[in-house]
């Protein structure tokens, strides 16, 4: 669906307010604008943060098993193993990208994931922190980068056991500036956390039919009772390729473990783990030893009744180097709330735009598909109060999946129709609606032929398999937490 050849009937128009936004009364300067889409209207989408799509899991954990490994038998591919930190997911794309949580920004989650990272950034780099900073957003922002963390805090809920320490782990790198995202090899995210000093997470790789059974047994043998020290003990022994992480488990979280992520990667990951561990050290903590000011725990029991308070104070503390705008969390006029969030007609607004390029083509099909079979998805759309003109449009839309069975029928409709583009966990987007005169219209490719140049292929393999342990299912149950408590 495109624009049409006249003046389109569809307006943007703001109908109701996000959940927990101060009103902020019929100004329009703080709502969205009427934009009316006519033949010289254009939409320019550019994806913010997005992480890993959905693994496919229709099979069971035993087909998939068998699948992985009959993969590394016939020499196609290496299985790699992680594991799962117990928290939540933060995605930093750059003091101008934002902080985004899983399916959120502007709240208690993100405020804490900045304060986390530039809490780690000061332990690695001590006096050199604000510098490396802004090197570090400055890179982000220059590459089109997000950085997804597991972000491991007591303030944000206990996930079977209180963390011993408040830290992250870097779980992906994605690069988003050339099309679809394209996720960082595991190799890739060592070089690059090492770079500049980020934690990485314990890797084990399996490359023979021998040690990948042996993986798949060990776990068999350990998953009721099993706990950190144990089970990497284990898999050190079998696995072919070993790197340990920056973050010690049981030093920062504990013994309770949840559990193994065990997903099939290239064969070409082996040798470049091989490359990586020539160089390989855990980078120096210049800064472990200063004072780093009010620690998370801290800040947050001083504010314990006034939430905005203790994301004003977590903001402050992370610094400008790190989080120089906090109109993501109050808007641009002190302590207000988020920009109100778009009615059905701005979604339908943008798909009946113009797209300048193939990367808001290919977004346009896959909400277009998202509607035509009515998923159950939230498309939140919240405009960016700065840039508010009748010609000029600019929000952010939160793509939200309520059901994990929305990405088994979304595989279905990629099987069906070539090209789409996955549907991902933590999917931000900023779009631009425009207004172009007649000369700069014909500059802009209205042609969906013209699209369709270096459409990326598929290459996201989604065969990956979730390994938990009794202990950690037991201790995560409410009424285990009630006797704890009750115990203690």
């Amino acid at each position: 669906m495109t624009a049409s050849n006249g003046n389109s009937s569809c307006n943007c128009s703001n109908t109701r307010s996000s959940e927990g936004a101060a009103d902020q009364g019929d100004n329009p300067s703080s709502l969205f604008t009427n934009f009316a889409v006519d033949n010289n209207t254009f939409a320019e989408a550019r994806i913010r943060a997005a992480f890993y799509p959905k693994f496919e899991n229709d099979n069971s954990d035993r087909e998939t098993r068998t699948r992985m490994i009959e993969m590394v038998s016939c020499g196609s591919a290496t299985m790699e193993v992680t594991l799962k930190h117990s928290g939540s997911l933060f995605m930093y794309a750059g003091h101008r990208g934002g902080a985004h949580s899983k399916n959120s920004f502007g709240n208690i989650y993100t405020a804490v994931g900045v304060f986390v990272l530039d809490r780690m950034f000061r332990e690695a780099w001590g006096k050199e922190a604000p510098k490396k900073q802004a090197e570090f957003n400055d890179v982000i922002e220059e590459n089109q980068i997000n950085i997804s963390m597991e972000l491991v805090t007591a303030v944000l809920g206990d996930h079977g056991q209180r963390p011993k320490d408040d830290y992250a782990v870097v779980i992906a790198v994605t690069e988003l500036g050339h099309g679809k995202p394209r996720f960082y090899s595991t190799p890739q995210v060592i070089a690059f956390c090492q770079e500049w000093r980020l934690p990485t997470n314990h890797v084990w790789l399996f490359s023979t039919r021998k040690s990948a059974t042996s993986f798949f047994a060990a776990y068999d043998a350990l998953c009721e009772e099993g706990t950190a020290t144990p089970v990497c003990t284990a898999l050190g022994e079998i696995a072919d390729i070993a790197i340990p992480g920056s973050k010690d488990h049981v030093m920062v979280q504990g013994e309770i473990l949840e559990g193994l992520v065990a997903r099939i990667v290239s064969r070409e990951s082996l040798v470049q783990m091989e490359q990586v561990l020539k160089n390989f050290s855990h980078p120096p903590l210049d800064g472990v030893d200063s004072d780093l000011g009010p620690s998370l725990r801290e800040i947050c029991a001083a504010n314990r009744s006034d939430e905005n308070q203790q994301i004003k104070e977590l903001l402050e503390n992370a610094g400008s180097s790190m989080c120089p705008d906090h109109s993501d969390w109050f808007g641009n006029s002190g302590l207000d709330a988020q920009s109100r969030d778009a009615d059905e007609s701005v979604v339908t607004c943008f798909l009946q735009a113009h797209p300048t390029d193939n990367a808001t083509k290919k977004l346009q099909e896959m909400i277009r598909v998202i509607k035509q079979r009515n998923f159950r998805v939230a498309l939140k759309c919240y405009q960016k109060v700065d840039s508010l003109s009748n010609d000029n449009l600019y929000y952010k839309m939160v793509i939200h999946v309520h059901s994990d069975y929305v990405f088994t029928s979304y595989r279905q409709e990629m099987r069906k129709k070539q090209g789409l583009w996955p549907l991902y966990r933590g999917f931000f987007v900023d779009v631009n609606l425009f207004k172009a005169n007649n000369r700069k219209a014909a500059e802009h490719p209205k042609d969906s032929n013209t699209l369709l140049k270096n459409i990326d292929g598929d290459e996201d393999s989604n065969l990956m398999v979730k390994l938990k342990f009794l202990t950690y299912k037991v201790t995560s149950l409410p009424w285990f937490q009630l006797l704890s408590g009750l115990r203690c």
